[in-house]
C-alpha cells in the first residue's frame, strides 16, 4: 500500500516567507498549524531536478520579510519581534545572518538595484506599537543604514519597479493610502498615494510596473488594483474579479498572479488571478483549496501556492497552460531504497518519474515495511550521551491530497528537538 507525496511542505504551517532565488523556491519559518508554535524550519524545493530538501532559520518566527536581489535570498523579522536576518546564497548553498536596527513583526521587503529594504512592521505591545523603521542594506558595500517610512504602520505591502521600492498602505489604528517611495538610484525618498485607503493588501512587480491589489477598510473588502509605472511615474487602476484582502502573489515573466485571500471574516478564496502585464488582461483560474494569507512564488513558469490553510500541500499553477496542477500523473517504478527506520518508523522509499502539466520531477512513494514504530523513538534510536531531547510536538493532518486509491498509505509528521538538530517522525495513516 502506497501513496503518491507530490508538492508538499515538510509541516502544514501559516504565515510563512517565501522568495524565489536561482531554481530554488524558499519556504521559511511560519507557525504551526498543529499547536500554533513559531517554525525554524525551512522547505527548499528545487525545480530544476524536482527534489526538496531542509533548511533552518536561525531562529523560529513567522510574518517574516521575505525578498530576493541577485544570488541571494534574505529573510527579515518576525514574530516575538526578531531582529534577525536569515540571507541564503543560491551559488554556494550557505547561509548567514544579520540584524535589523530593531526588531519587528509584519515587516514588509523589496529589492531593487544595489539595495534590500526591510520597512515598517510591529515594534511590541501585542503590536500596539507600529513602526516606521527601514532598514537599508547596500549589497555591494555590505553596510546598513537606517530611514523613515512617512507613516508608522503595519499591514502594509511591499514591492519594486525599476530602480524604485514602494511601501503602500498599512494600518496604525486606521487604514493608509500613503505609498513611501524609495529610489535606490538617487537615494532619495518621495511620497504618493493610493486611490483608496486600505490595510492588509498585496503586491508585486515585474521591470517597471508596481501592483498594489485587494486589501480591507474596515468596512469592506477591496477589489482595487493600484497599478505603478516608475518610468513615468504615474499611476492607474484596475480590479480584481472579486473583493479580498490577505492575497498571495508571485511574478512570471510579465505575468503577476494573485492567489486566494479573506473574501469575507474567516472565509478564504479559491480564486487565482493573473495580470499580463503587456496584454493588460485579466484570466481567472481556481485553487483546489481555498487560502487566506497563503503564499506563492515562481519555480520557472510555474507558481507554487502554500500555506493559508490547514494542508501541507502545495498547488501548482502553469501559467503557460493557465491549469492548476493537484495530481500526479506517474509511470513505472525506476529506483528503490531498502527499508530505513527514522525515529522508529520505517519507510521504504520508491521514486517515479511524474508527469504533471508538463512538468517532470521526482515523486516519492512511501510503502509500508515490517519495521517497528515506538512512540518515545528512544528505543530505536541511539543518541550521544550529551544530547538534550524535547517532548514531542503535535501530530499534523495527515496529508492523501495526491492520491485517490483508497487503499493508499499517507503520512503525518511530528517533530522534537535533538539538540541542535530535529528529529522527524513519521506515521502511516490510510485513506478513509
Amino acid at each position: 500500500m502506497a501513496s503518491v507525496d507530490c508538492e508538499n511542505l515538510s509541516s502544514p504551517r501559516n504565515f510563512i516567507g517565501v522568495t524565489s532565488v536561482g531554481t530554488k523556491v524558499l519556504f521559511a519559518g511560519g507557525i504551526y498549524v498543529a499547536n500554533g508554535s513559531a517554525a525554524a524550519v525551512v522547505d527548499v524545493f528545487d525545480y530544476a531536478t524536482g527534489m526538496w530538501s531542509i533548511a533552518w532559520l536561525s531562529e523560529a518566527r513567522g510574518r517574516i520579510g521575505a525578498t530576493t536581489l541577485g544570488t541571494k535570498a534574505y529573510f527579515g523579522g518576525g514574530t516575538g519581534y526578531s531582529r534577525a536576518v536569515d540571507i541564503y546564497d543560491s551559488v554556494t548553498g550557505n547561509w548567514t545572518s544579520a540584524l535589523l536596527s530593531v526588531g519587528r513583526d509584519g515587516v514588509a521587503a523589496a529589492a531593487a538595484g544595489t539595495k534590500v529594504l526591510f520597512g515598517g512592521g510591529c515594534e511590541g505591545g501585542g503590536c500596539s506599537k507600529h513602526s516606521n523603521v527601514v532598514d537599508i542594506y547596500d549589497t555591494v558595500s555590505g553596510d546598513w543604514s537606517v530611514a523613515q517610512l512617512s507613516q508608522s504602520r503595519d499591514s502594509h505591502a511591499a514591492a519594486s519597479a525599476g530602480p524604485k521600492i514602494l511601501f503602500g498602505g498599512g494600518f496604525n489604528y486606521t487604514v493608509t493610502k500613503i505609498v513611501d517611495i524609495y529610489d535606490t538610484s538617487t537615494g532619495k525618498w518621495s511620497i504618493s498615494q493610493l486611490s483608496v485607503w486600505r490595510a492588509w493588501l498585496s503586491a508585486t512587480g515585474v521591470g517597471d510596473i508596481a501592483v498594489f491589489a485587494g486589501g480591507y477598510t474596515l468596512q469592506a473588502y477591496e477589489s482595487r488594483v493600484d497599478i505603478y509605472n516608475s518610468t513615468s511615474n504615474s499611476w492607474s487602476t484596475a480590479e480584481l474579479s472579486q473583493p479580498r484582502c490577505s492575497i498571495a502573489t508571485a511574478v512570471v515573466g510579465n505575468k503577476l498572479i494573485f492567489a486566494g485571500g479573506e473574501i469575507s471574516k474567516y472565509t478564504p478564496s479559491t480564486t487565482v488571478e493573473t495580470y499580463d502585464v503587456e496584454s493588460r488582461s485579466w484570466t481567472t483560474v481556481r485553487m483546489k483549496f481555498a487560502r487566506s494569507s497563503g503564499v506563492a512564488s515562481s519555480a520557472g513558469s510555474v507558481v507554487m501556492i502554500a500555506s493559508g490553510t490547514s494542508s501541507s500541500v502545495v498547488e501548482m499553477y502553469d501559467t503557460v497552460s493557465g491549469t492548476l496542477i493537484s495530481d500526479c500523473k506517474f509511470s513505472n517504478v525506476s529506483v528503490s531504497s531498502n527499508c530505513t527506520l527514522i525515529c522508529g518508523v520505517g519507510t521504504e522509499v520508491v521514486h517515479d518519474t511524474i508527469i504533471r502539466g508538463g512538468i517532470s520531477g521526482s515523486c516519492p512513494v512511501y510503502t509500508q515495511q515490517n519495521c517497528s514504530i515506538n512512540d518515545s523513538c528512544n528505543s530505536t534510536i541511539s543518541y550521544p550521551s550529551n544530547c538534550t531531547l524535547s517532548e514531542w510536538g503535535s501530530w499534523s493532518l495527515c496529508d492523501l491530497a495526491c492520491s485517490s486509491n483508497k487503499s493508499s498509505v499517507g503520512t503525518s509528521y511530528r517533530f522534537r528537538n535533538v539538540t541542535s538538530s530535529v528529529c522527524l517522525r513519521y506515521s502511516l495513516c490510510f485513506c478513509p
